[in-house]
């Protein structure tokens, strides 16, 4: 699903990616403070907030042109550090597989400074 989002930003010229950005990031960011607040007290509940978040910080890092882990990156969309601390402290259910996704899936994750210092 998120090659063809992907895809269908790069050649729809119509289409605005700020606007799609703006959207992905925005749920990105409400789900993960739906769990850092625990807005919710099942944990299934939680486990597809941060799913759901998961999928939209990859998509959003692979539209957005510099990269949610760039170091150059002046000022994303989404506040990554802030995100993986949340994965990180989570212990109600494993979520190694989500941090691996945000890892291998992001442009130059697996190099970034975030996940070195975890």
């Amino acid at each position: 699903m998120l090659n063809v989002v992907t895809q269908a930003v790069k050649n729809d010229k119509k289409l605005d990616p700020q606007k799609l950005i703006d959207g992905f990031a925005l749920v990105a960011n409400v789900c993960y403070n739906l769990v850092e607040f625990r807005r919710f007290q099942n944990v299934k509940t939680l486990m597809f907030c941060l799913r759901a978040a998961v999928g939209a910080t990859i998509a959003v890092d692979s539209i957005y042109e510099p990269g949610l882990f760039n170091a150059k990156a002046k000022k994303p969309p989404i506040n990554v550090k802030k995100c993986l601390q949340i994965l990180q402290n989570f212990t109600d259910a494993p979520v190694t597989n989500l941090i691996s996704a945000l890892k291998y899936n992001c442009k130059e994750a697996a190099q970034s400074r975030f996940f070195a210092e975890s």
